[in-house]
């Protein structure tokens, strides 16, 4: 008896606390959701991504009558903060005569951005929401375009989660939100966009690109590592061919290497297996080129060791870390176009942070492709230094390295 006498107190405690927020709220013109449905709006905001931030506004309520033990209630009721759009709707309006302000913020062109949005039409599209939710609360509705925006400019200039929240209009949890959404979008296309050559073609017209260089033949790439932490193959144009991250920072390179899938497709003979240039008892198997701190195999090429003096091995050094640079200029242009690469993340998610960082590299290669400038070094600003190459000799006769300077050598270019 004494307990339902309790429960009929607290529920006419909690309909008069009802009512009297109602009349409240509404004087403040603030959207109000009844505790009879509270649960089923907290279904929704669950299930559709949304721009409200929800706060609870505790309240005490006292029932003389069977309520001994629990004097205090917190009720939740569900408001919105009122965000402001002006920046998405004016930068959105103005876009189209306006191309420096739009790569300022997105860091890439116009045409870039449709492309994007195109790719990830399907995965970022919103659920249906309700009409008057809709109308009530206009922040709440977003479009592919605007998810696309906001994670392209969050991803160009990093910074605190609230800036990027106020200039569109949304909460921080919803960037973070949309920024996930955004990123496992753009993964369900890695294997199309970040891929060595499919075609006899397209390896031939790779080796082509490297040996206009510097008259490297047969080299199907160069690698190197940066830490972020990421091991990356790429072609001459300054476009990924393979994308390895997430090991911790302390690795080498040669534990990066051999932890990637890129060694284990060479070593199987996957790839690099294309044909070879035969010149007197030698043949120049194909190859892809490293700086010092990699090891000399079959199908990776490094400079000689520091105790090489003659002549024409330091071209050969000069000539390999002049191809080799290549790399460097992808990785400044990469983190100097996604500024968010280079700030300091606090609490990473360190499951979710190597997928950025694939992104980042997809979103790369697409504006590579596009033919979209980036940061430009020039091919002859190389340092032979330690860090350039082998820092112990490394004598493998017969090994590609010997191959090919002898192949330079006969040629006329060292």
């Amino acid at each position: 008896m004494h307990e339902v006498e309790t429960a009929n107190a607290f529920g006419l405690a909690l309909v008069a606390v009802n009512l009297a927020l109602q009349h409240w709220l509404s004087m403040r013109n603030s959207i109000f959701f009844s505790l009879r449905s509270s649960h089923e709006a907290i279904e929704e905001m669950e299930e559709d991504l949304t721009t409200v931030e929800i706060y609870a506004i505790s309240c005490i309520t006292a029932s003389a009558h069977g309520m001994r033990r629990q004097k205090n209630v917190a009720v939740g009721i569900w408001y919105v903060k009122p965000h402001s759009i002006h920046f998405w709707r004016t930068f959105y309006q103005f876009r189209e005569g306006d191309d420096l302000r739009f790569e300022e913020n997105l860091r890439i062109p116009r045409a870039c951005f449709d492309l994007v949005c195109a790719l990830v039409s399907q995965e970022l599209q919103q659920r249906p929401i309700p009409q008057q939710i809709r109308e009530d609360v206009p922040t709440r509705s977003l479009s592919v375009r605007k998810k696309v925006a906001i994670s392209l400019h969050l991803l160009g200039v990093g910074g605190p989660l609230h800036n990027m929240a106020n200039l569109y209009g949304v909460g921080q949890f919803t960037v973070c939100q949309v920024l996930r959404q955004f990123v496992y979008a753009l993964l369900k296309h890695k294997q199309s966009i970040i891929c060595w050559p499919r075609t006899p073609q397209g390896w031939q017209a790779l080796n082509d690109s490297f040996e206009e260089k510097q008259g490297i033949p047969n080299c199907c790439g160069a690698i190197d590592a940066t830490h972020i932490n990421m091991e990356l193959p790429i072609d001459s144009n300054m476009r990924f061919l393979d994308v390895m991250c997430g090991m911790p920072g302390m690795c080498n390179d040669i534990r990066l290497l051999r932890n990637s899938s890129i060694y284990t497709s060479a070593q199987s003979n996957a790839i690099f297996n294309g044909p070879a240039i035969t010149f007197g008892r030698h043949q120049l198997r194909e190859f892809i080129i490293g700086d010092g701190g990699y090891l000399n195999l079959p199908w990776l090429v490094i400079p000689f060791p520091v105790i090489a003096n003659e002549a024409q091995q330091q071209t050969f050094n000069y000539k390999l870390s002049s191809t080799h640079i290549i790399v460097e200029r992808t990785f400044g242009h990469l983190k100097k176009m996604w500024g968010y690469l280079l700030q300091r993340v606090r609490n990473p998610d360190v499951q979710f942070l190597p997928k950025l960082i694939v992104a980042c590299c997809i979103l790369h290669n697409i504006c590579v492709d596009l033919g979209v400038q980036g940061t430009t070094v020039a091919d002859d600003e190389v340092l032979l230094d330690d860090s350039t190459i082998a820092p112990t000799p490394q004598v493998l006769r017969g090994c590609t390295r010997d191959v090919l300077f002898e192949y330079m050598r006969i040629s006329g270019l060292l």
